[in-house]
Order: C-alpha cells, then structure tokens, then sequence
C-alpha cells in the first residue's frame, strides 16, 4: 500500500525522487499491511518531513462499518489505452464489493489525469538526477578501482554501479534539468530571434479572434497558450503541428493576453523571465519604472542611464509617463524645507 505522504518516516531509505518516495508494506493480506503500517507510522525527529498528528488503531478500523464511506472513481483513468483489462476488472470488482459493503461510489472527472505519467518523468528522474549525484565512489556506494584519476574513477564508478534503468532515469534527469532545455521550452531556440535574458524580442501580443500561423520556429512561443490556457492538444509528428489530433498551419486565440515580465529571473522559476499570460489574470496598477540602466551588468563605467524610463508608469492607454520631474522637485523642495527648518533651530 501506499501512506500519504508524511505518515511514514523516510530515514533510512536512499532517496529517488524526494516529492514523491513513500515507504508502504507489502502483505498477502489487509489485516497484515495494516499491522506494518501502525509500527511504522508516526512522528520521526530524523525526516522533517512526517507529520505530527496520532497515529490511529489501523486494526481496529478494520472492522468498522464503511456505510455511507464515499469513494471516488476517476472515470478518465479507465479511458487510457494503456490500461490492461484485468486491472481494470480487478479495480471495478473491488468498487462493486465496496458498494455492496455499503459505502458509496462516486464518479470523479480530472481531465488532465492522464497527464500524470508525463509529469512524473519530468519530476522523478530530475530528482532522481540530482538525489544520485551523491554516487560518485568517493563517500557512498560502489567505487571502481585501479583507475588513474578522479574523474575516471567518478565515471567508472557510476557506469558500472548503477543499471541501466537508473542511468537512463538519470540522463532523462539531467537533460529535463539543464538550461539549454528550460530555453527550448519557454522560447524559440532558433538563431533567428537573438533573444537572451536581457534582451527580449520584438514579440507579438495575441488578441481574441486574432489568427497567426504557426510554424515549427515559432510553436514555442504560443504552445503553453494554446495547450494551458485554450484547452488543446498540441504535439508535433513528423515536423507537422497537431491541434487537437488535426494538422495545423495557423491558429486564432480565443482571448486577450498581455506579455509578463519577470523579476528576480536569475534565480527563481517561480519569477520566470517572460510569458504569456491571459489578460483577465491582470490585477493591481500599472507598472512603475523607477529605474532603468542599459549593461548594468558590464560593470559601473559602461553604465547608461536611460532617462525617458527612469520614474516612469504605463497608463492603461499603453502611454509611458514621466514622473521624474516630479520627484526631482519634490527632493529640492525637501531640501529647502529641511535647510530653513536647521536655519531656524539655529537661530
């Protein structure tokens, strides 16, 4: 079986993928799994991750009535085609015994459910790269000998300590990690567009009814819209574009979108360098500029100010407006007042 996470500590185990191991019995029975389950359960001050909540009588919760129980069904994991038949058997014969037990079977719908195993294979062996990089045969696990120096020695210890299923989970790992392809995903690699961190574009801002073709080049531009935000299914085969199972050559949006810059973008995916976002996600005011300086990373003498965006805000109208002159009569004002005040205490 499977705890929730938290319920059972972790210590111990060599880590795969951190969000996602669990540890659970395996038993020939539910009275056995659940026996396990209630010495392993609990508290633990070596994995901050378990939770500190009583552990209940698993035993005794067996024999307790389950009418009126509800349980849920996720009716899209019984439409995938790689579902075997018997489990599928197995699973709806469990539910109808329940069901006669009493409790009361719910059908749940989670369109995105069978997303599921394309999620994990980004997330386990990412993880899993990094949680294996431990396994370099210098402190942990499996070290090759004779070998003339330490990198050979790393390299022939992970080639041959490792299978060749974790190698591969690993390679998956490190590329889904690496920045070439976080770039590939959230814009167009192609030489063309001689866009970086720094400098962006120039971009088009979809609107609602508006139609753009589409091409191999630019589909990373507009994928995540048309895929997260409009609802589709997108995949290219063979060098084709494929919306909703149809080759597609051009595409219209259904909605507005402004165009989301980042801060903090060095650092943190959460503050991701740019994107699109559907205009009716826009709250608050309009953006302040109070600063803005062209190579403020080549060092302090190749600094450029640029004036017309210093103290600057863009109105809903799309129109910068300058609020420098404001604020530098406003400190010479400040000034004044503060010279008068310490004239007059003198005096």
């Amino acid at each position: 079986m499977k705890p929730t996470y938290g319920r059972v500590s972790r210590w111990g185990l060599i880590a795969f993928a951190s969000s996602l191991d669990q540890v659970g019995p395996f038993a020939n029975n539910v009275s056995d799994a659940a026996e396990i389950l209630q010495v392993i359960s609990g508290k633990d001050e070596f994995d901050s991750t378990t939770v500190d909540i009583p552990v209940p009588n698993y035993l005794e919760t067996l024999s307790k009535s389950i009418k009126g129980m509800k349980i849920g069904l996720i009716d899209n994991c019984f439409e995938h085609d790689g579902l075997a038949a018997e489990v599928k058997d197995s699973v709806l014969g469990g539910a109808s015994l329940l069901e006669n037990l009493g409790a009361k079977i719910i059908n749940v719908s989670c369109p995105r459910f069978n997303d599921g195993i394309a999620t994990y294979y980004v997330i386990a062996p990412s993880e899993a790269s990094a949680n294996l990089a431990r396994y370099d045969g210098v402190k942990y696990g499996f070290r090759s000998e004779d070998e003339q120096s330490l990198i050979e020695m790393t390299s022939k210890s992970r080639a041959l300590g490792f299978g060749s299923e974790v190698k591969r989970r690993i390679l998956i790992g490190t590329y889904a990690l690496s920045a070439g392809y976080i770039n590939s995903v959230f814009f167009p690699g192609n030489k063309r567009f001689n866009w970086n961190n720094d400098q962006l574009g120039p971009i088009y801002i979809p609107k609602a009814g508006e139609k753009i073709k589409l091409t191999i080049d630019d589909l990373p531009l507009y994928k995540k819209i048309i895929r997260d935000y409009e609802n589709n299914e997108v995949e290219v085969v063979d060098n084709n574009i494929y919306i909703n199972g149809e080759i597609s050559s051009n595409y219209t949006f259904k909605q507005d979108y402004y165009w989301m810059m980042g801060d903090n973008r060095y650092n943190s995916e959460d503050s991701r360098v740019w994107g699109f976002v559907p205009f009716d996600h826009v709250l608050g005011k309009p953006v302040f500029i109070w600063m803005s300086i062209d190579g403020l990373f080549n060092g302090i003498s190749n600094w450029k100010f640029r004036w017309d965006r210093v103290f600057t805000t863009i109105g809903f109208d799309g129109k910068p407006r300058s609020y420098l002159p404001h604020f530098i009569i406003f400190i010479l004002v400040w000034q004044l007042f503060s010279y008068l005040k310490r004239k007059k205490n003198k005096a």
